[in-house]
């Protein structure tokens, strides 16, 4: 018993940040030096997901710490997430971040079309009556709001 938990607690302070930083940090450079956009994008996406993960981790400490075998969990993650067979730091994000930006766009988008559907139409209420009745409308309101 005591030599697996010093296996572990090897593969704790060695496997894993082997695995999980130096790899990515030679790879990294080796990518900065060649000027390769495809392996450029494929690891700034790597360093996006590990920093969600280590703030997760970071946030959830507390839980985390009671989960058995944690840091083999968190060695079989960054492997999945750093070798380029597996390419799990492209799905990730695809799956994770990815989703989330379309979203907020679709939602940014469709505040876009409500504001320009007002603006159209204030355009066809301007086009029908005038600015002259579109500012006594606006005033009758803010007098009505004021009192």
């Amino acid at each position: 018993m005591a030599l697996l938990k010093f296996a572990l607690l090897c593969i704790d302070l060695v496997g894993w940040p082997a695995t999980a930083l130096v790899y990515p940090l030679f790879v990294s450079i080796r990518a900065v030096e060649t000027g390769s956009r495809y392996h450029m994008r494929k690891l700034v996406r790597y360093w996006i997901i590990f920093s969600l993960f280590s703030l997760l981790e970071f946030a959830f400490v507390k839980i985390i710490e009671r989960i058995p075998f944690w840091s083999g969990v968190r060695l079989a993650v960054s492997f999945c997430l750093v070798m380029p067979q597996f390419e799990g730091a492209c799905l990730a994000y695809q799956g994770l971040v990815s989703s989330v930006i379309d979203r907020f766009g679709m939602l940014m988008e469709e505040r876009l079309c409500k504001r320009k559907t007002f603006l159209d139409v204030l355009d066809k209420y301007i086009n029908e009556n005038g600015s002259e009745a579109l500012e006594k409308l606006i005033a009758s309101q803010v007098s009505s709001f004021m009192t």
